[in-house]
Formats: C-alpha cells, structure tokens, sequence
C-alpha cells in the first residue's frame, strides 16, 4: 500500500528531536510523499533543509497562511516568488482565510487570497486552502474568479452539507481528509459520504490534529493509517480501495 501526506509540517520545532524516525515509521505504514505547506518567511529554510535532506520524497509548497497575514503582507509575498522557481514546487499554499483567531486583517487576508490565487491560476499550479470559520467568505472571493482555471484542494475539509454542496461546485477541487473525520463531534464522520472519493486525498496537517487515538498528542505522517481505516469503517470501502484511489488523486492534483 502507497498513501501520500498531501498536508504535512514536519520540519516544524516539534520534529526537531526525532524526524528521521518519524519519516521511517512513516515509510514503514506506506507513506511515499510527503507535500510541506509553507506557512510565511520564517517556514522556508526548514522546508528547504528537508527537501534536501530527502529529495524526490518532500514536495515544497510556497505561500502565506492566513493567521500570517497583516498589513505588510505584499512584502513577505513579493520576497516568496523567488521560491516557485524552485524545482519540485508542486502548490501555492497554505493560504486562505481565517476568522477564528482574529478578524482584524479580513480585508487583507481576502486581498493575500485572491492574489496568490492569481498567481496559482498564471503558474498552472494547485492551491492549499486554509479556512475557518471562514466558508463564506472564501467563497465569495472565489466566486471572484476563474474557478474553471482553479484548481486545488480544501485543506483540514471539515464542513456541512450545504458547504460540500458549494465545494463540490468548483470543479477542480479536492477535499483533504484528516483526522477531524475520527472525532466524535467533529461532523465530518457524519458527511463524508457526501463526498465522492473520486475527489477525496489524505493528509494529516502534522503536528495539529492527531486521530484517535492519539487525539491531543503530536501528529505524525504514520497516523494516516488511522485517518483511513475510519473511512473504511464509515464508508464501507476496503483500506486498500481507499488508499489507491486517494493517492491515485494526490498525483493527480499535484503532479508528484
């Protein structure tokens, strides 16, 4: 079995102690790829040392996340362009908009979106979407443009039916799958099958998190096995029919 971490921050502080034998369990559980979100400035050199301490299996993405986005954000975004020359860049993210920690830069955290979005669409590259507590808004700056020429992925999805309905609306997205869909409450468990596997990838958003059962502790790539073996149980489809078809989709979107 092959899977891909389509969303992972393991050059993070946290895996500082242990990296090597994170990424070993994960490749012990089938985990192939893993796709690295930038997060602002201060994320690029650890992505860079990890992509060249391990090539052909890191992927860089490149971009501003939301909760990083102020006033000054255009200078942080003009000093990142450089870095989608980089070879092996495979997205534009993790960007998007977030409202559940702050609303003060909501005007600029639309305005980071839309542009980096631009971008993605000239450079023919996919886009990670972060969003919380944030779906309308999101949408309404979509709705702004091309979303024939868009293509991406819904980060952490975790949403209602009528959200999934709307998602489901932009043709060439994805929906990320996590840990989320374990929780009890987390709502996801309850509409997944709303969502066609045909446009369902893996991720796991390490450190942040963790599935049952380590729900609260630091996440790891190798907890993907997890994330998939609730699919299963919810979906009713074998593991292995799961993990073909999620990764099938992760090269798909990303090109890996």
């Amino acid at each position: 079995m092959q899977i891909v971490d389509t969303h992972t921050h393991i050059y993070l502080e946290q895996f500082k102690e242990d990296l090597p034998e994170v990424i070993r369990r994960a490749q012990g559980m089938g985990v192939a790829h893993f796709c690295l979100p930038n997060i602002d400035t201060d994320s690029v050199a650890g992505i860079q040392q990890l992509c060249q301490d391990y090539p052909g299996m890191m992927h860089p993405m490149w971009g501003i996340h939301p909760c990083s986005v102020d006033q000054n954000w255009r200078k942080q975004w003009e000093e990142m362009l450089p870095l989608f020359d980089t070879p092996g860049t495979i997205a534009v993210g993790e960007i998007g908009i977030d409202l559940y920690w702050d609303k003060q830069y909501i005007n600029e955290q639309k305005e980071a979106l839309k542009e980096q979005c631009l971008y993605a669409i000239e450079r023919d590259l996919p886009v990670a979407i972060h969003v919380r507590e944030a779906f309308p808004e999101l949408f309404e700056v979509f709705d702004g443009l091309d979303t024939s020429k868009l293509k991406g992925v819904f980060h952490c999805f975790s949403g209602d039916s009528a959200i999934i309905e709307k998602a489901k609306s932009y043709p060439h997205f994805f929906f990320g799958i996590g840990g989320v869909v374990t929780f009890k409450n987390g709502g996801l468990n309850k509409v997944l099958h709303e969502i066609p596997t045909s446009r369902m990838i893996l991720e796991t958003d390490a450190p942040y998190l963790a599935p049952k059962p380590y729900r609260g502790k630091r996440n790891e790539p190798s907890y993907l096995v997890y994330i998939l073996e609730e699919m299963e149980r919810i979906l009713g489809i074998a593991t292995a029919q799961l993990a073909e078809e999620t990764t099938a989709n992760a090269h798909q979107l990303f090109k890996l």
